[in-house]
């Protein structure tokens, strides 16, 4: 204690946090007995150890699940129709968005390229349970698509609402001129 008394409140913290890092650092050093306490505070034995190292950052293109990314390759696949059309069971039918809900449902985001991010402004939170929610559950019912396991209280989907779809999936394809369909009409 006398030893500790004898530091300032930030050399106490600075101390403690780097505790386990210069034990860590001894073991690996090959020491089997560690200094006391003591010793490691008069000595300020946390000073002599190599900078702490950052947290590995999350990636750039990390994308938590229901969030404008996420929801933007959901919507888009499902526009795109199953992969294997032909099956019953909806793993067999979509397998990648299969394994998206599934990773969802444990809290799990994914990791989408550039293109998806940026579809970010084509997105809107949705709150479970309103009136534009029940609309989107509808559509993706009468659509035969599957629908979302539990998000929790919002999820992302394109703005506009189920009108706004079209529009959506033109900034998807990066047609802006509804993909030549007003010629033909």
């Amino acid at each position: 204690m006398a030893e500790a008394r004898k530091l300032t409140d930030e050399e106490r913290d600075a101390a403690a946090d780097r505790m386990s890092d210069y034990v860590a650092s001894a073991k690996v050093g090959g020491r089997t007995v560690i200094c006391t306490f003591a010793v490691y505070l008069a000595e300020k034995r946390w000073e002599k150890l190599p900078p702490k190292t950052a947290p590995a950052a999350t990636a750039d293109d990390y994308a938590p699940p229901f969030g404008p990314v996420w929801m933007a390759w959901v919507v888009a696949h499902m526009l795109d129709g199953p992969t294997n059309p032909a099956a019953t069971a909806f793993a067999e039918r979509w397998p990648h968005l299969f394994k998206l809900f599934s990773m969802a449902r444990q809290g799990r985001g994914y990791r989408f390229g550039e293109r998806w991010h940026a579809l970010k402004g084509q997105m809107v939170a949705v709150p479970v349970d309103m009136p534009q929610w029940n609309d989107w559950k509808a559509l993706f019912q009468q659509r035969g698509w599957p629908w979302l396991p539990d998000p929790g209280r919002v999820a992302y989907f394109p703005v506009g609402g189920p009108d706004g779809l079209e529009a959506f999936e033109q900034a998807v394809r990066g047609n802006h001129d509804a993909g030549g369909r007003e010629a033909a009409e």
